[in-house]
Order: C-alpha cells, then structure tokens, then sequence
C-alpha cells in the first residue's frame, strides 16, 4: 500500500466567540486604545476560540463610511510588519498579521488575537444606511436600496439594514419593511449599542424573527475621542470554526447560515448619554455650516 503523508490540518479557532458587528475606526482615535478597549470588552465575555495556544478573543466588523481609511491603516501596518504570528515583541504590545485575505486581519496581543474584518457602510438614495460586512472595498453611495444590496451581495459581503435614530421611522420605515418582506433571507438588520435601553425596542428588531431575519448588534462608535475605547462593548456571540488563514470567508458563511437568533452581549446606553450623544453629533453636523455663514462679508 503506497501513499504520501497526510496534510497537516489547516489551523482553525474552535468555539462561540463574541462578535461587534458595526466598527467604526475614526480619525480621532488612537490605536493602542481602540485596540486595548476591544480587548477588555471581549474578555470581560469570557467565550475565546482556540488555536492550539492562541486564543481569539472576539472579532471586530468595520463599517467604514466613504472615503474613511481605518482598516486600511491597520493593514498597512501588517504589510510592514513580519510573520503570521503572535510571536515577536512589538510596540505597546501589539503585533498586526495578514491573513490569506485582503478582507482579514489579526491583531495580537501575546497569544491573544482580535480578528478585524473589513466593512463598509453605504447611504442609499432614500436616506438609509446599508452594512457591507467582509468588503474590502469601496461601494458608491447614492443608488436605490435594492441595487445597494446587489453591490454587496456581489461583493462577496453580507448585507446588513442598521437601526439609526429616526432612520426607521415614516417613509424610510415603510421602505425598510416592505424591502424586507420581498428580499431574499442574506439580508440582516442591525442593532446599535447607542440606542437608549429603557426606550421601546424599535419595531422592526421586534418583528425580525417574523420577517424571517436575524438581528446583528454592534457598538457602533461615534467620531469623538471619548468613543476610542468602544468598539466589541456591544455585540453578540457566534458559534462555529474559523480557519486562520480564511477567516473572513467562514465568518461570512456563517453569519449567512444563520437560522435563529444569536445571544446578545453588552448594555445598551443610557437616556443621558443617549441624548448627550445626540446633541454632539448635531453639533457636529451644523458646525461647518454654521461656519460658512460666519465667514460671509456683511451685506451693504
């Protein structure tokens, strides 16, 4: 009887593992504390896949906006770095690894890893915002809701509707509805660690089993310093294997297979900061008009 050896078996993470699945990197952020605060919120959950001696921590899903560059940044410093391991000293502590996948990488830590996948969020023509979960490049905004999830789907991404404070509400809710009762099941929706928890759920997250849907929160950080440390606070936990090489492929398939709502980690925000967190953000909105007006010369 002749034969060659068997192949080595391809290294895979093994276990329920927690999930943020709407990251935003901002330009204000620091890395080492986006990196670290990640870190202590998927510990503080207390699911890790294995690898032999490593372990994955959790997994973080950019949704980058148009134009934005934070998952870029991180591949690049992987690009620069050497190896495909959490071996080797790095600065704070850290070490950035590619994987197989232009979409995928590791963020070590020791033996502990942080998988980041690439995303983007879009903003259709009727005002809605779409989640690209594992595209690694960018898809235009401004096209209809249906041909944005086309754009996805093709893509190789898996399509998530957010909810968005007064996103959901009037014509925009009505669209939203009536696209999930007619839409093929690859379309998830997505809740958002921002959203007041003493509020009443949003009524579509409610009605999401019925419509055939699961729901996918994550943390979905705001463009402020005092945000950096929030992303993997808010998510949910997924069962299932990730090769190490192709994790971002697994973890799309899986996320596609899913046929019943995964558990919820994380709490969602109070009232105070919710409406803190409002006001901020139309602050920041009206600050360039506001500014443009300042800068025109009198009249007369």
């Amino acid at each position: 009887m002749t034969g060659g050896a068997a192949a080595p078996a391809r290294p895979r993470f093994a276990g329920p593992v927690p999930v943020d699945a709407h990251v935003h990197y901002h330009a204000c952020f620091d890395p080492l504390a986006f990196l670290e605060g990640a870190r202590g919120h998927f510990a503080r959950v207390g699911c890790v896949q294995r690898r032999g001696e490593a372990t994955l921590l959790g997994i973080l899903c950019f949704t980058e906006s148009a134009g934005a560059r934070g998952f870029a940044s991180f591949a690049a410093c992987a690009a620069a770095g050497a190896g495909t391991g959490p071996a080797g000293p790095t600065p704070h502590g850290w070490r950035l690894t590619s994987t197989a996948e232009a979409r995928a990488l590791l963020a070590w830590r020791g033996p502990e890893a942080i998988l980041l996948l690439a995303g983007r969020q879009i903003v259709t023509a009727e005002g809605l915002e779409v989640l690209a979960l594992g595209c690694a490049r960018e898809l235009p905004d401004g096209r209809p809701l249906g041909k944005t999830v086309e754009a996805v789907r093709a893509a190789d991404a898996l399509a998530v509707l957010p909810w968005g404070f007064g996103k959901w509400t009037g014509r925009r809710g009505r669209v939203v509805e009536a696209y999930l009762r007619d839409a093929a099941r690859e379309v998830a929706l997505g809740d958002n660690g921002g959203r007041p928890r003493r509020a009443p759920r949003p009524r579509l997250l409610t009605r999401a089993a019925a419509l055939g849907r699961v729901v996918l929160p994550g943390s979905d950080p705001l463009p402020f310093p005092s945000q950096t440390a929030a992303a993997g606070r808010y998510g949910f936990l997924l069962e299932g294997e990730l090769d190490a090489e192709r994790p971002g492929r697994d973890l799309i398939d899986l996320l596609r297979g899913l046929e019943r709502q995964p558990c919820t980690y994380g709490r969602l925000e109070s009232w105070t900061g919710f409406l803190v967190s409002q006001l901020r953000m139309q602050w920041r909105r009206r600050r360039p008009r506001l500014a443009r007006r300042s800068s025109r010369p009198p009249e007369g």
